[in-house]
């Protein structure tokens, strides 16, 4: 072994155990509001050394050596999870509607057609009934958790802790997805570390047990599936998966205009397989009728927090309308649709893959970051969407961005204090992005992603 490779590897398992050594001391914070700064800060460090890791991990390796590091990187990821596993549900009483959600599924019952305090399904109530949130509001998530939902409710029922092992699955499973796509793009497969030991989806979805990791393990596995294979068979399975995130979490449909153009696939085709698996997804539930869309109406048209360009609209929009929240809205919505529409339409530069493909990546992230800037909830686990794109292409202002948004927790509460520290979280953000918009040309950022193809690294 050269000592290239051994000092990489070395310091994967040093920086491996450390992770995990700071993992089991920031699972044991407690979840109040007085607790918020060590949560927050354990989360800080942990970040450093995850940007220590992927600088050593962007070391070209023979293939066998890659594949040692990579089991380093899958190992050390489902260590650092354990102790948050191990604990009760952190800072979210979101598990105890899933668990609802499947109760009521295994029970027969269509789960949009009521919400948890209707009289109709009193007798279902359980021990956790009380902890649900927003008991009057019918449920708000799409057919593909749904019916993970319905899958915990037989292998683990009633158990915020079998929900949490669930979710953590799909996040590892995201993990080997990105070592694949990485490895298509003739890249340092280890450099999937940057999701896999992130402390957000580690302390959001193996902590907190939210399920963004159902759709964005299919979001990676469509990432991979366009990479890794071509041609029409790509498309299949490409859009199947897309398919499969967008009704986990509704993001993914910002990303057909560009996936739909990986290596070339026809987009008619490509299309009509991803609607064909949405409607086979919707069909078990198309009894719930308008009812379906209702939690998800009352989610958008009501919701707010920690939300930053959203913020700055509703206090434009306020000498325009009584309801300024109604009228940003509608705004945000305009601002998403334009700026998708023109990322999705404007030409690429290269014709060649991977370039083509790294160019599409590049696109979906901006997308996506724009979209949670703009949108008025900004929960912390939302910005995990970010980190398949941030691994392939590591955006400055984005990996901020990642380690910046559990500031939120400093202050569970909205408070007057929560102006000021949505400042102190997006501002530092808002500058890197303009910063490397500035240096940058698009001529600049075409020439670095085909020097980093062709040398694998980031």
């Amino acid at each position: 072994m050269s000592a290239k490779a051994a000092q990489k590897l070395g310091m994967l398992a040093v920086l491996g155990v450390c992770l995990t050594v700071c993992c089991y001391l920031h699972a044991q914070v407690p979840p109040w509001d007085e607790f918020g700064p060590p949560y927050v800060f354990y989360g800080w460090a942990e970040f450093v050394l995850v940007l220590v890791a992927f600088a050593f991990a962007r070391r070209q390796l023979t293939p066998r050596q890659e594949r040692i590091a990579c089991l380093l990187v899958l190992l050390f990821a489902l260590t650092m999870r354990l102790p948050f596993l191990a604990r009760p549900t952190l800072r979210s009483t979101d598990p105890f509607r899933f668990l609802w959600d499947g109760r009521i599924q295994r029970a027969g019952i269509n789960p949009y057609l009521y919400p948890p305090n209707d009289e109709a399904v009193k007798q279902y109530r359980t021990d956790y009934w009380k902890w649900i949130n927003n008991k009057s509001v019918r449920t708000i998530y799409p057919p593909t958790s749904q019916l993970v939902f319905r899958l915990a409710a037989v292998i683990v029922p009633g158990s915020t802790r079998g929900l949490k092992a669930i979710f953590t699955l799909f996040d590892l499973g995201t993990l080997l997805a990105l070592f694949g796509a990485l490895s298509s793009l003739r890249r340092p497969a280890s450099l999937a570390l940057l999701f896999g030991w992130h402390p957000l989806p580690i302390t959001e979805y193996a902590g907190s047990g939210h399920q963004d990791s159902i759709g964005i393990f299919f979001l990676a596995l469509a990432l991979w599936a366009g990479l890794a294979l071509y041609r029409q068979r790509g498309a299949v399975w490409t859009a199947v998966a897309l398919a499969l995130s967008t009704l986990a979490k509704g993001y993914s449909l910002l990303f057909v205009p560009f996936l739909s153009r990986y290596q070339r696939f026809r987009p008619l085709p490509f299309a009509a397989w991803y609607f064909a698996t949405i409607a086979l997804l919707c069909l078990p539930y198309a009894g719930a009728g308008r009812n379906f869309f209702s939690g998800m109406g009352d989610y958008s048209a009501h919701w707010e927090r920690n939300s930053s360009l959203f913020a700055v609209l509703q206090v434009l929009c306020r000498p325009f309308t009584e309801d300024p929240g109604a009228l940003a809205r509608f705004v945000a919505l305009g601002l998403i649709v334009v700026f998708t529409t023109l990322m999705a339409l404007r030409p690429l530069r290269s014709t060649e893959e991977p370039q083509r493909s790294l160019e599409l990546v590049r696109r979906m992230f901006y997308v996506m970051a724009f979209f949670l800037l703009v949108t008025p909830l900004d929960y912390p686990w939302y910005f995990c969407w970010l980190l398949p794109f941030l691994v392939i292409y590591p955006h400055v202002g984005g990996l901020l961005l990642t380690a910046v948004v559990p500031m939120v927790y400093l202050f569970q509460r909205e408070t007057p204090e929560s102006t000021w520290l949505r400042l102190a979280e997006y501002t530092p953000v808002y500058a890197l992005f303009l910063l490397q918009l500035v240096v940058t040309t698009e001529e600049g950022i075409g020439s670095h992603e085909g020097q980093c193809a062709q040398r694998g690294a980031v």
